[in-house]
């Protein structure tokens, strides 16, 4: 998930502020707590 935000044009930008405000693993906490899994059921 996060190769592809950093990897898409119109979401890098908004990828870099974060990865300079949170470390790697605290944006991987928050992108998991947004993702719901029943949605994929």
């Amino acid at each position: 998930m996060w190769w592809y935000i950093l990897s898409d044009a119109d979401l890098k930008p908004g990828g870099i502020k974060l990865k300079s405000m949170l470390s790697e693993m605290d944006i991987s906490m928050l992108i998991a707590d947004e993702i719901d899994l029943e949605d994929f059921s």
